[in-house]
């Protein structure tokens, strides 16, 4: 995981870099709260379910750096989130609970002016997120593990500048995340984990 976090760094750190040999560009840090919703197929050897929605609020922090284009821009930034998003299933015996924790992540966005003071954008990237399972059973007591899933992921959104150093973002990303094992200590089965992940976020961003 260290691994992983190291490389989406070094890239990010690259993509500014080159970035900042335009003049014509401004470094900027937000702040945005939304809702996640995902979206994701679960299976053992015995049997499969697919589409839990493991939803809630969820947050993000993010920092980048932004071109000026001719009828447009282009940017490039890093994100950090945390998410509240939990599903949670119980039939008689035994629990199941998916929760998705911390996440990050780096993204391109390619913006269009719709008017001098707003934009339309979309943006392709990829993210990592640690997403929980847990099951609890009457006669083997709780399991839990955390892997880590990543993918890519693809969004649309609108910018309007509230003063020259401050923009209002809306954004909707969905995220297409790969298949992962989880396995547990305590319990004999292996779950097969595939998920697909929704967020919407409203946030303000400030340039210096």
């Amino acid at each position: 995981m260290k691994f992983k976090f190291t490389k989406i760094v070094l890239a990010t750190s690259l993509a500014l870099g080159a970035a900042q040999v335009s003049a014509q560009g401004a470094a900027y840090v937000g702040l945005s709260a939304g809702w996640d919703d995902v979206s994701a197929d679960l299976s053992t050897p015995s049997s499969t379910t697919e589409g839990l929605s493991v939803s809630g609020p969820g947050a993000r922090l993010l920092a980048g750096y932004e071109i000026a284009m001719p009828n447009g821009f282009l940017s490039f930034e890093a994100n950090i989130n945390d998410s509240s998003a939990e599903y949670v299933q119980e039939t008689g015996t035994s629990a199941l609970t998916v929760t998705k924790n911390l996440g990050y992540g780096v993204d391109a966005l390619f913006g269009t002016n719709l008017s001098r003071t707003t934009e339309v954008f979309g943006s392709v990237g990829y993210e990592m997120t640690d997403m929980e399972v847990a099951v609890e059973e009457s006669v083997s007591g709780q399991a839990a593990s955390e892997e880590t899933f990543g993918g890519l992921r693809a969004g649309i959104g609108i910018q309007s500048d509230i003063t020259d150093l401050v923009a209002l973002r809306l954004h909707w990303t969905r995220t297409f995340y790969s298949e992962e094992a989880v396995t547990f200590s305590s319990n004999p089965n292996e779950y097969e984990v595939k998920p697909k992940g929704n967020a919407f976020t409203i946030g303000v961003m400030g340039k210096f």
